[in-house]
């Protein structure tokens, strides 16, 4: 199996064809060091939504979302450090071993893991910080207005290499920061139509997610009482309820972890156009010979 190099030119397939390939050939390694942390967070995620949903009398009304919403935001802020940090801990590992993630073993991981969470630790930080200052300077309305304008939209994709500038380029927080912005808007019309693709793409899931959620109201509306008599009615639809929501957090998190590689390739890309990284290396290691 050829390791897919970090720092090399790619065309706008590329990038998303690397990151598949890059996904397939490490499954395992994913299916056994992410996927357990991203399911106790699809299934706290989806038990809130859950309890919300039963304590309401009422799905759309206000209640819901006050029930929610710090649950929520602390278990999105939690998975913003921690999917990065065992995604990128599982990334510097394949390019560091000869074999990639082959036959990875728990102690080696662990091993790498407390560097790369504090590596990590400064992006949520970072982000906090400075949204915190820039409200302060300026206001909450004025920085919601800058978001929504199409300035503030135009401003937003090269944050998109954020998370791996963090991570696999060695500088601190204000060097990666600075970084950021620099390769983003060096080659802005790549991350521009990345980020758009995977935009149309999140929609496409999320709209084939929500789908289940008419069978709520289908059981709800339309259906007889008689039908579901002596199972459960109320069981069933939070079940159906909660399965919903946890294929819809479960999307959420898929699609996290396929922005995190395309991310990671796109800023390998951009790095080697811009700086030829590999090529130094290939030169540096000629005349070591």
């Amino acid at each position: 199996m050829k390791k897919i190099e970090l720092y090399r030119i790619r065309t706008f397939s590329d990038i998303f064809e690397d990151s598949i390939q890059w996904l397939k050939d490490n499954r395992r390694a994913v299916l056994r060091y992410i996927v357990p942390v991203a399911g106790v967070c699809v299934v706290i995620l989806s038990s809130v939504f859950l309890w919300a949903y039963i304590m309401s009398e009422e799905f759309y009304e206000i209640d819901f979302w006050d029930k929610t919403l710090f649950a929520t935001f602390t278990i999105i802020f939690i998975s913003l450090w921690l999917l990065p940090t065992m995604f990128f801990t599982l990334y510097d590992l394949y390019r560091q071993r000869e074999n990639g993630l082959k036959d990875l073993s728990v102690k080696t991981f662990r091993k790498a893991l407390p560097a790369m969470t504090r590596r990590m630790l400064a992006m949520p930080v970072a982000a906090i910080a400075i949204i915190a200052f820039i409200i302060l300077l300026f206001g909450f309305e004025t920085v919601l207005s800058f978001f929504i304008l199409p300035i503030g939209i135009m401003a937003m994709p090269p944050l998109f290499i954020y998370p791996a500038v963090v991570a696999l380029s060695g500088k601190e927080s204000a060097g990666s920061i600075k970084e950021t912005f620099s390769l983003g808007y060096s080659d802005y019309g790549t991350i521009f139509k990345v980020s758009v693709a995977l935009l149309f793409f999140s929609i496409a899931l999320f709209i084939l997610s929500f789908t289940s959620l008419g069978i709520i109201v289908l059981i709800e509306d339309y259906l007889p009482d008689s039908l579901l008599h002596g199972v459960g009615e109320e069981i069933f639809k939070y079940a159906i309820f909660f399965i919903t929501f946890a294929l819809l957090t479960a999307s959420a998190y898929f699609l996290a972890l396929l922005a995190l590689v395309v991310g990671a390739h796109t800023y390998g890309s951009i790095k080697e156009s811009e700086e030829g990284i590999s090529i130094d290396a290939k030169i540096e290691n000629f005349e070591n010979l």
